[in-house]
């Protein structure tokens, strides 16, 4: 039995191990990449909320802030954090910014994709026409409304 290794099956274990230490090397630039637009996105779609921008780069606040900005509760951010869950924050959100139902649902699976689409889109933000109260004792001392 001949043990010798060739050149040739030397260069193929060197190829092969080069391959395989850049795969960990790619899929962290890619990442790293998603990870930069999404921030840029959020910051840009709390501009148009007329929300601070920097609030987008604190990890969980932003998710209470984007629950803020849908219009509901604080602890649907949790929410948020759970694919086909999130659905109950994205479709009020981006109703708020003019878009169907159906875009918050594709934002609830391909947020990396859709919050771009949201932040550099051609949509605006839509106040809420329910104001809210300040004071509930401005809302007693004015007394009952009256009706015709």
């Amino acid at each position: 039995m001949d043990f010798s290794l060739s050149a040739d099956s030397d260069e193929n274990v060197a190829k092969a191990v080069y391959e395989e230490s850049m795969l960990p090397l790619i899929i962290f630039a890619v990442a790293s990449v998603v990870f930069i637009i999404s921030i840029i996105s959020l910051w840009k779609i709390f501009k148009k909320a007329g929300r601070n921008g920097w609030e987008a780069i604190i990890p969980i606040y932003n998710l209470i802030i984007l629950a803020e900005i849908a219009e509901r509760p604080i602890y649907y951010a949790i929410f948020s954090l759970i694919p086909p869950i999130s659905i109950l924050v994205y479709v009020p959100l981006v109703k708020r910014f003019g878009k169907d139902g159906s875009f918050g649902v594709l934002m609830a699976l391909l947020p990396f994709v859709c919050l771009p689409i949201l932040a550099f889109g051609g949509s605006t933000f839509k106040p809420s026409t329910v104001a809210p109260v300040q004071n509930v004792t401005e809302v007693v001392s004015a007394g009952p409304t009256q009706t015709v």
